[in-house]
């Protein structure tokens, strides 16, 4: 053999070899998923793109005296949870019997701003999402009801900044860099349809009328116990949305990142995804992981929220970008519903619901109670006092002067509410305490006699 058929003869043996050692792409997804995959892609379409409204921005829309520019306020709470406490005037379509796509067809307005909430953020970015793929202009409410209201009657889940994730600064952060190949097959998606629209009203409504509440979610305490378990044949794939620079700060252990304006851009990074393990997303507050669950679950694979993303995981605000611990971070606007004249005891979630649901509390037995039982009980957190005819956050650039003239029709009675709010921080810190009118902070608590 002369040394140039040698040499063809190795080049062949490498490209066999490379041919060999190369991964099996996989085939193409379905006709429908590719549709649905392509729709979705055109609604996270780049990393900036706002998806969500602030509290603050909520009651400043709803209480700036021009209704022509309020928002439809959608509640998607369970009716229980809706008659403890909603942000008034908002109406409810119960996420839990919403079955079809038609029943918020009906009630919503395709030609205004949608604001949907439930109590965790969670169930409402997920109708926002299908919403929104389907022509609707919708927002989700920051944090839900949970970042309206601190009244642990009408959230009696509240996130607890004693959960185990606040302690030691929380569970294990990994920063290895995990990969995955684009091996995996799709799922078959089994809808009727010709149309966009057709298809995605048909994937929503299979989703809609599954169980889906009993396995969209999973706590960060069970996903942290199935990950450091001695059996990895049970663990989940595990999805991180973050951006790459924060990745690569941390993030859940084994995690694989995708961020969400990439995952559904191309069929290609679809098919990194499992069909046949379960997939848990985590994203920094679980916001966007409820929305892309809502979605894979949609095309049909097995996915959950890891509730409060990298916020129930670390106290890292480095990695998380968000304190979830401050009281500074959570508002006190007022509510409707019986649980704002009731009165809070340290019980589970399922207790307060039905004490509350089942008895109406009047003011008059609540006031009893109080005072028989003061000692051991305080009256719930976002009970608006009579001295505050409303409560206010501070927002960027505001004067106590401007405050006064909106809301009081004068601009020298900044000290009447310099007044009513250092009377109330005297019985609750949440309020601000103002030692000078001329320098107040964003996101201090205001009270407007």
């Amino acid at each position: 053999m002369n040394n140039l058929t040698k040499i063809y003869f190795i080049a062949i043996l490498v490209l066999i070899t490379n041919a060999l050692s190369m991964p099996v792409l996989a085939e193409g997804p379905p006709a429908d998923l590719d549709v649905l995959r392509q729709a979705v892609a055109d609604y996270f379409p780049y990393e900036d793109r706002q998806y969500r409204m602030s509290s603050d921005d909520l009651y400043a829309i709803l209480h700036d005296g021009d209704q022509t520019n309020d928002p439809f306020v959608l509640s998607v709470q369970t009716s229980k949870q809706y008659e403890l406490g909603h942000i008034p005037n908002s109406i409810n379509i119960p996420w839990d019997e919403i079955t079809d796509v038609a029943q918020l067809q009906t009630q919503i307005p395709k030609d205004k701003l949608v604001v949907v909430y439930c109590n965790h953020d969670v169930h409402s970015a997920q109708i926002s999402a299908i919403l929104n793929l389907l022509g609707y202009n919708t927002l989700d409410l920051f944090y839900g009801l949970e970042g309206w209201t601190q009244n642990k009657v009408a959230i009696p889940d509240h996130f607890d900044p004693d959960c185990p994730c606040t302690q030691e600064g929380g569970y294990l952060l990994d920063t290895q860099a995990y990969t995955v190949e684009p091996t995996n097959q799709f799922p078959e998606l089994d809808v009727s349809g010709s149309t966009t629209e057709e298809i995605i009203i048909a994937a929503a409504n299979d989703y809609l009328a599954s169980e889906r509440d009993t396995y969209s979610t999973i706590e960060p305490c069970d996903l942290n116990d199935i990950l450091i378990d001695d059996d990895s044949d049970n663990n989940p794939f595990v999805l991180s949305l973050q951006w790459p620079e924060g990745y690569t700060k941390g993030h859940v252990p084994t995690a694989v990142n995708i961020p969400r304006w990439e995952l559904f851009a191309s069929a290609e990074n679809l098919s990194k995804l499992p069909t046949d393990q379960p997939i848990v997303i985590c994203c920094y507050l679980g916001f966007t992981s409820s929305q892309v669950v809502a979605i894979l679950n949609m095309m049909g694979y097995d996915a959950k929220v890891a509730l409060h993303g990298l916020c129930g995981w670390t106290t890292d605000s480095e990695i998380t970008h968000f304190d979830i611990t401050d009281p500074q971070n959570w508002r006190d606007y007022p509510i409707e519903g019986t649980a704002v004249n009731a009165v809070y005891e340290e019980t589970t979630a399922e207790t307060a619901i039905e004490e509350t649901t089942e008895e109406s509390v009047t003011e008059e037995s609540v006031a009893e109670e109080t005072v028989e039982e003061s000692a051991t009980e305080e009256p719930s957190q976002l009970a608006t006092d009579s001295s505050c005819q409303q409560i206010y956050m501070v927002q960027y650039s505001d004067m106590l002067s401007e405050i006064a003239e909106k809301y009081l029709d004068d601009i020298m009675a900044y000290n009447k509410i310099v007044e009513a709010t250092n009377k109330m921080h005297a019985t609750d810190d949440s309020f601000a305490n103002i030692t000078n009118p001329d320098l107040i902070e964003i996101n201090w608590k205001l009270c407007v006699p």
